[in-house]
């Protein structure tokens, strides 16, 4: 009876606990972040190491094109309010700092620099 009760009892905070992604069709990324995506197949999501936030994840918008270091990921986002702006999102990893948006040339200009490169998509998410 009372191992029946722990379980459940166990259970219960394993299915609560926001930053569980038991449930959730998710990659990792460094710095604990999370790429999503949903139940669609089409959209994704970056979340924060802390877990998923409400509704737009780490950069308010779903993911179009993603890269990654171990220092920085890189996201083209679609915002999801539209009075933000779409671009791309640069976020370190270590401090979870976030720039952006920016525009694809700026963008394109600092990628080079970091010899960082990003893929659409459905493309980054197969390469997992």
């Amino acid at each position: 009876m009372q191992i029946s009760l722990v379980l459940a009892v166990g259970l219960a905070c394993l299915l609560a606990s926001c930053s569980n992604h038991l449930f959730c069709d998710c990659k990792s990324l460094p710095g604990g972040y999370t790429l999503e995506r949903s139940e669609d197949g089409v959209t994704f999501y970056l979340n924060a190491p802390r877990g998923p936030s409400d509704g737009g994840g780490a950069i308010d918008g779903t993911v179009e094109e993603i890269g990654w270091s171990d220092e920085l990921i890189a996201a083209k986002r679609h915002a999801n309010f539209r009075g933000d702006g779409d671009g791309w999102m640069l976020i370190d990893v270590h401090t979870q700092a976030i720039r952006g948006p920016m525009a694809d040339s700026e963008f394109t200009k600092l990628a080079k620099q970091l010899n960082l490169r990003a893929l659409p998509i459905d493309q980054a998410w197969l390469r997992f």
